[in-house]
């Protein structure tokens, strides 16, 4: 026996573990040859080059109108349709709308059959929340109402009144995603929300403050088609006041407490 070297009795629980051990090792070993052997015996990736590009013809054609000042909407369908299809669609029109009620710049979509001029569907826009969409049937044309689609999130705003408290939330960096005309929007719901507990025109004092949280239902060009202020706080001459909503009922009828 060499000095140093300890010998293992056959069959006990250490010379297994010795075995176990050394299995582990070598497969580990031969696991790491192997990759690279193949790593370095892989055949390059075939390059496809670039393909041409393929033009496709649209499915149809779209004509985007908008009404002018004493025009009407069966005028803007002069030769887009005949005589009698004209009537088929402001009849189909009124189910949900008056023609005659159309304002100037009303937007109308006029959609036509690609290679055709024939005519298969037409939006006009009655409201910004209200598409009354008219498309060609088997027995004339029908129509519908589509309901403009609107995402909800929300705004949190906080200032310092340097002049006017309209300036200082128009011009407001953490409300540049709004509009002009939804800020102004705002500026009269919190108008409304403190009007009994401070005149928003005489009281203001410079270095008052306000922070508030404001929930908004967006349309996809960007404009506010509701809005809620969900809390606010608003310091005058160091005295703050609160306005929180609450809707016990969650019916949309809530309250402001303080």
């Amino acid at each position: 026996m060499l000095s140093g070297v300890r010998t293992l009795d056959p069959g006990s629980d250490e010379e297994l573990m010795v075995k176990r051990n050394v299995r582990s090792i070598i497969s580990r070993g031969a696991i790491a040859i192997a990759a690279i052997v193949c790593s370095s015996c892989e055949p390059e990736v075939p390059s496809v080059g670039f393909l041409e590009t393929v033009w496709v013809p649209p499915a149809e054609k779209v004509e985007v109108h908008s009404l002018g000042q004493g025009e009407t909407f069966g005028g803007l369908l002069y030769g887009a349709v005949d005589a009698n299809e004209q009537d088929e669609v402001l009849r189909a029109f009124q189910n949900y709308a008056d023609p005659r009620r159309l304002r100037e710049r009303t937007n109308v979509v006029l959609r036509y059959r690609a290679g055709t001029n024939k005519l298969r569907s037409v939006d006009v826009a009655v409201s910004k929340d209200r598409t009354v969409r008219l498309t060609r049937v088997d027995d004339g044309w029908g129509s519908r109402l589509v309901e403009t689609p609107i995402f909800v999130d929300t705004v949190y705003a906080t200032g310092e009144i340097s002049e006017t408290f309209w300036g200082s939330v128009v011009n407001n960096v953490d409300l540049v995603e709004m509009t002009f005309e939804d800020r102004n929007l705002l500026i009269d719901r919190l108008d409304n929300v403190f009007q009994w507990q401070m005149d928003f025109s005489r009281q203001i004092r410079e270095g008052d403050s306000y922070r508030f949280v404001f929930e908004r239902e967006v349309r996809p060009d960007g404009s506010m088609r509701d809005g809620k202020l969900l809390a606010a706080e608003f310091v005058n001459l160091g005295v703050p006041y609160h306005a929180i909503y609450f809707d016990p009922n969650g019916d949309g009828y809530g309250s402001y407490f303080d």
